[in-house]
């Protein structure tokens, strides 16, 4: 797949919908802020922070295997996840607004607990 300058499909809407409240984008919780209390309601992922981040990136791997990417789990260390894309998404001039923006802004919502999502 040739991915030009602007990135991929997936990368590009994600720029259309940068301008969307993450909460409102998700379905989440709209009164006050979604990252305090304990994301009690049906829907968000409980338990363990590894299963929380876990749900998170199977939650965003469909849209990036929708252009021939994926995103890999590698492990947690302290407050840091450490990630692998894979695919299309390798090399992608676009790779590291995917990461911070699409992976990394949901990883933070469902384990607010973590700092920052690196690629390995």
């Amino acid at each position: 797949m040739r991915v030009g300058v602007s990135g991929c499909r997936a990368c590009r809407a994600r720029r259309a919908n940068a301008a969307r409240p993450l909460r409102a984008a998700v379905g989440g919780p709209r009164g006050g802020d979604c990252r305090k209390g304990a994301m009690t309601e049906p829907g968000w992922p409980t338990g363990p922070l590894e299963d929380r981040v876990r749900a998170a990136v199977d939650e965003v791997r469909p849209a990036v295997r929708m252009d021939g990417g994926d995103v890999e789990l590698l492990r947690i260390e302290g407050n840091v996840v450490i990630v692998r894309l894979v695919g299309a998404c390798h090399g992608c001039p676009m790779a590291a607004s995917t990461l911070a923006d699409f992976v990394g802004e949901r990883v933070k919502l469902y384990a607010p607990e973590i700092s920052r999502v690196v690629a390995e």
